[in-house]
């Protein structure tokens, strides 16, 4: 492991979302992303940062880990009903030791599939409902499907 990944994965450790509380809450910890600089990290997407955690509640796992990251099951804070969605948490950590272009490639692929899988509404194919995007993690909120 090279010191500018080591380093850098020390200084995200400190700004990670963190586990705790009961049946899977998140909470942010005291040096909370939203201050960070969008630029110090890869960005996927382009949007106005939204931060997951203040508008989801994760519940519980869902399947085994994947190469780049965990898909759970959450429910909206806000919401009277309890309707529970799937998110995908993609750890962008997984991405720092890839070489500069094949990581360029890796992300315009996931930004295209992001792009159409908006755009996607059949009755057949999962929908994806918002994407979330801080400093570690990109979050796919998207139907959940159990069974």
């Amino acid at each position: 492991m090279t010191q500018n990944f080591q380093n850098e994965l020390e200084q995200q450790s400190s700004y990670v979302v963190a586990l705790g509380g009961e049946r899977g809450t998140w909470r942010m910890n005291s040096d909370s992303i939203r201050d960070r600089d969008r630029g110090s990290t890869i960005m996927v997407t382009l949007e106005t940062p939204r931060w997951f955690v203040d508008e989801w509640e994760i519940l519980d796992p869902l399947g085994a880990p994947g190469a780049f990251g965990i898909a759970y099951s959450c429910k909206r804070k806000d919401s009277k009903v309890n309707a529970i969605y799937a998110v995908k948490q993609i750890n962008k950590a997984r991405f720092y030791h890839i070489g500069k272009d094949a990581r360029k490639d890796i992300l315009q692929h996931m930004k295209n599939e992001i792009n159409i899988q908006k755009q996607l509404d059949h009755p057949n194919i999962v929908q994806l409902y918002e994407v979330y995007e801080d400093r570690n993690f990109l979050y796919l909120v998207m139907d959940y499907l159990s069974g």
